[in-house]
């Protein structure tokens, strides 16, 4: 067995392994960004989300010149305790 134990509270970890979640509590959203500035990159655009689990970013970028066209898409993971708002919040 490869449980571990928590040494301060005795609990095995794999104390939540077997607890069914609700479908509801996990959404996958897609935003579609729009005036993105030149100088934005895909990590920045994932720290300003402030989401805990980003799926994708795809920004769109002028080849030649190397800079973000100023859109793009974020597909972010939400869980039980983040709300969508606060995420668009952020890129407001």
């Amino acid at each position: 067995m490869l449980a571990s134990n928590d040494p301060i509270t005795g609990k095995s970890s794999l104390a939540n392994y077997n607890q069914v979640r609700n479908p509801d509590e996990i959404r996958v959203i897609d935003l579609e960004l729009k005036n993105l500035p030149e100088g934005a990159d895909k990590l920045g655009v994932k720290k300003l989300s402030g989401a805990k689990q980003v799926i994708n970013v795809n920004l769109d970028e002028d080849n030649f010149r190397g800079v973000c066209k100023g859109t793009g898409r974020i597909q972010i993971r939400l869980n039980q305790n983040e709300n969508l708002e606060d995420i668009a919040l952020a890129f407001a």
